[in-house]
C-alpha cells in the first residue's frame, strides 16, 4: 500500500500504484504552474471566445437576412404583404325604380345591412364584466338583431379552424346596423344589400311583379315587369379594391380603388295608381259579394295605354311565401269573349254595307242552318221579334247576330277579328301573356262558322278584349295596348315609348255610327242599363260565356266593356268576372264598371257630355214580346 509523498513543488502524490494517467495529469500540471498559468482559467477564456464567435456568426446572419427583407427584397414583400391583406367587394348598383304615369313610386330599393360573422375570430372575443367568445358575442348581438342567444352560438360557433364566414341576419335597416357596428365586436361585420318595397301592395302586385333573394328577376327568380324589364332596372354594380384587416374591415388611409356602380334604369309605366287601387277595391268588392272565383278590371284610353290593370285575389308582395295569385290575370287568363265579340261581328258588317243600323230582321226563336249540327238559340226563350241591327245589338241576340253576319265569308270575318287584335298578345308582351285562340277559316267547323260571330269558339284575355272596344272608340284605329310610358337613364334623361303602329279595323264613319249604336246597349231596352252615369253617353257591350271544361261547361265569365263619354271617347273599361255563384250574366258587372268609370273621368277631368242624339230604334213594326237575351 502506496502512502501519500508531498514532492518540492507542492505536490502529493503517491509512490507506489500511481498509473500512467495520473503521471501524465501532474506532469502537465506541473508544466502549466511553471508558466504562471492557472488551468481552469484557461478553459473559461476559450469558451469566451468561442461564445463570441458563435454569437457574431447569428448576428451576421441576422443582418444579412434584415439587409436582404428590407433592402434586395423589401419591394417583393411588401407587395406580398399587401395583396394578402386586399381584397375585392362588389358595390350593388341600385335597382331602378318602377313609377306610375304621374312619378308616384310603385316599386324601389332601399338600402338594408346583411350581418356576418367570422366564427374564428369571434372565439376570441374577451370582455371583463361578462363571458366572452361566442357566446359574449351572442349575448351582445341578441337584443339588437331580435335573434335568441342560443340560435346566435349555434351560427357563430366555428366548424373548423378555416370557418370564416356566416351569415347571422339579413334585412337590417343602416341605423340597426350602426348600433351593431358601435359594439365593435371581432368578427362581426356587414355587407350592403338592396331590399324591394312595393308601396301599392297588392292593388299593383301582379303587374309590378316581384324579384328573388338575390335582389334581382333573372333565372325565373322574379315575375311581372320585374322580371320584364330586369335587364334595364339591374343597372351595372362596381367595385370597392381595398386593405382589409383579418376582421375584414377597412384599413384606414390605406390604398383603395373604387369603380362606381351605374344605377339601373327607372322605368314610367302608363298606370294610374290612384285609379289602379280603386279599381283594385272595387273589383275585390264585387267578387266577395258575388262569391266568383276571381275577377279583373282593365282600363285603357284611346291611345291603347292601360290606365289600370287590376285583379282579385292578388297576393302580398312583401311576403311572397303567404301565396295568393301571382299571375296578372288580365294578360294570362283566357276565356271565350261570347257576346262582346259581337262588337266585332256587327261593325265588320257596316263596314262591309251588308246591314245598317236601321236594317229590320224579324228574329225567330231558333235558328237552324245546315251547316250547324245544333239550333242557335238566345240566351232566354222568345217568339219572333222585329228587330234593327241596333236592337240585335241592345239586346244581344245570338240569332240575330248570326242572320247579319253570315252574309261576311269565313276570310273576311277572321281577318277583321285579326284587325281588332284576336291571336296577338299586346305592345306590352307581359311575362307570361297569352295570344288567345282564334279559330282559322280552313280549319272551322261548319258550327264554329257561326260561333264565332257571337263570341264562342274562339278565346281572348280581358286586355285583347279591352282592345277591341279601344279601336272602336279611337275611330276604327286599333292600337295595341301598351303599359311604359317611357324610361329615365342614369343621366336622369327621360326617353319616351314610341306609339307601336296602329291597325284599320274600323272605317271612321264606320265607328262613329257603331259607337251610337252601343250607347242603345245602356239605356232603357238594353242589356246594360246599370252602367248609366249622370252627364256622360256612355257606350258598350255585355258579355256571358260559357266555361268549357271536359264534358260540359262549369259555370261563366261574365263582363261589361264600356266607352265614355261616347260622343267623344276618352276612356275604355273592362270588367270580368269569372265563376260568379249562380248563374251570372254580364249584366252583372255593369254597377261595377259605373263605379270605376265614374272615378276614372272624375280623377282624369274629363268633361261631361253635351246633348244627347237620337237614338237608333231598337225594334220596328209590332212586338210580341221585348224580351232581352242577354
Amino acid at each position: 500500500m502506496s502512502r501519500p509523498v508531498r514532492s518540492a513543488d507542492g505536490v502529493t502524490a503517491h509512490r507506489a500504484g500511481t498509473s500512467g494517467r495520473g503521471r501524465r495529469y501532474m506532469a502537465g500540471a506541473s508544466a502549466q504552474l511553471k508558466a504562471g498559468v492557472t488551468p481552469g482559467l484557461r478553459n473559461s477564456r476559450r469558451r469566451a471566445r468561442t461564445l463570441f464567435l458563435i454569437t457574431i456568426a447569428i448576428f451576421t446572419v441576422f443582418a444579412g437576412q434584415l439587409v436582404q427583407l428590407q433592402g434586395l427584397q423589401a419591394d417583393s414583400i411588401s407587395h406580398k404583404a399587401k395583396d394578402l391583406r386586399q381584397g375585392t367587394k362588389t358595390l350593388p348598383a341600385v335597382r331602378g325604380q318602377i313609377t306610375d304615369d304621374a312619378g308616384v313610386v310603385i316599386a324601389a330599393s332601399v338600402e338594408r345591412r346583411t350581418v356576418v360573422a367570422c366564427p374564428k375570430l369571434v372565439k376570441d372575443y374577451t370582455r371583463k364584466d361578462g363571458p366572452g367568445g361566442v357566446e359574449g358575442v351572442a349575448q351582445q348581438l341578441s337584443p339588437l338583431l331580435g335573434v335568441p342567444v342560443p340560435e346566435l352560438v349555434t351560427a357563430m360557433t366555428p366548424k373548423n379552424d378555416a370557418d370564416c364566414y356566416r351569415v347571422i341576419k339579413k334585412g337590417l335597416e343602416p341605423l340597426q346596423w350602426r348600433k351593431v357596428a358601435e359594439k365593435e365586436l371581432p368578427g362581426v361585420t356587414s355587407e350592403t344589400a338592396q331590399q324591394r318595397t312595393y308601396p301599392a301592395g297588392p292593388a299593383m302586385a301582379p303587374l309590378v311583379g316581384w324579384v328573388g333573394s338575390n335582389g334581382g328577376a333573372q333565372d325565373g327568380s322574379g315575375g311581372g315587369l320585374e322580371l320584364l324589364f330586369n335587364k334595364q332596372l339591374s343597372g351595372t354594380p362596381g367595385a370597392l379594391t381595398a386593405e382589409y384587416a383579418a376582421t375584414g374591415q377597412e384599413i384606414p388611409m390605406t390604398d383603395r380603388q373604387v369603380l362606381p356602380a351605374v344605377p339601373g334604369r327607372n322605368v314610367r309605366l302608363t298606370i294610374d295608381s290612384d285609379l289602379q287601387w280603386y279599381a283594385y277595391n272595387a273589383v275585390a268588392a264585387q267578387v266577395k259579394e258575388s262569391k266568383a272565383e276571381s275577377g279583373y278590371v282593365v282600363v285603357m284610353d284611346k291611345k291603347g295605354r292601360l290606365k289600370a290593370a287590376a285583379q282579385y285575389p292578388s297576393f302580398d308582395p312583401t311576403n311572397i311565401g303567404a301565396g295568393g295569385v301571382m299571375g296578372a290575370l288580365p294578360f294570362q287568363d283566357t276565356f271565350e269573349p261570347g257576346s262582346t265579340a259581337k262588337v266585332m261581328s256587327i261593325g265588320t258588317s257596316l263596314d262591309h254595307g251588308v246591314t245598317s243600323p236601321t236594317t229590320q230582321y224579324v228574329v225567330p226563336g231558333a235558328l237552324a242552318r245546315p251547316q250547324v249540327d245544333f239550333t242557335i238559340h238566345d240566351a232566354h226563350p222568345h217568339g219572333e221579334l222585329n228587330l234593327t241591327t241596333t236592337g240585335i245589338l241592345a239586346v244581344s241576340s245570338n240569332i240575330g247576330t248570326s242572320m247579319i253576319a253570315e252574309k261576311l265569308s269565313p276570310q273576311v270575318l277572321y281577318q277583321a277579328q285579326r284587325n281588332f287584335g284576336m291571336g296577338d298578345v299586346s305592345a306590352a308582351n307581359f311575362p307570361g301573356e297569352s295570344p288567345g285562340i282564334i279559330a282559322r277559316p280552313d280549319r272551322m267547323s261548319g258550327s264554329q262558322r257561326y260561333t264565332v260571330m257571337y263570341g264562342q269558339g274562339i278565346s281572348t284575355t280581358a286586355v285583347q278584349a279591352v282592345g277591341v272596344f279601344q279601336a272602336v272608340a279611337n275611330g276604327g284605329m286599333r292600337i295595341p295596348p301598351t303599359l311604359v310610358a317611357g324610361m329615365t337613364g342614369a343621366d336622369g334623361t327621360f326617353a319616351s315609348t314610341p306609339t307601336p303602329p296602329g291597325t284599320r279595323a274600323l272605317k271612321p264613319e264606320t265607328s262613329t255610327t257603331l259607337l251610337k249604336m252601343m250607347e242603345n246597349v245602356t239605356t232603357e231596352g238594353g242589356t246594360a242599363v246599370g252602367a248609366e252615369i249622370p252627364g256622360y253617353r256612355i257606350a258598350g257591350k255585355t258579355g256571358t260565356a260559357d266555361i268549357p271544361v271536359k264534358g260540359g261547361y262549369k259555370g261563366v265569365v261574365a263582363s261589361f266593356i264600356g266607352i265614355a263619354p261616347a260622343d267623344n271617347p276618352e276612356l275604355i273599361c273592362g270588367v270580368f268576372l269569372r265563376l260568379p255563384n249562380g248563374e251570372g250574366a254580364g249584366s252583372d258587372t255593369a254597377p261595377t264598371f259605373k263605379r270605376i268609370m265614374t272615378y276614372a273621368l272624375q280623377k282624369m277631368r274629363v268633361p261631361p257630355t253635351g246633348a244627347t242624339a237620337e237614338p237608333f230604334p231598337n225594334y220596328w213594326g209590332p212586338q210580341a214580346s221585348k224580351n232581352q237575351t242577354r
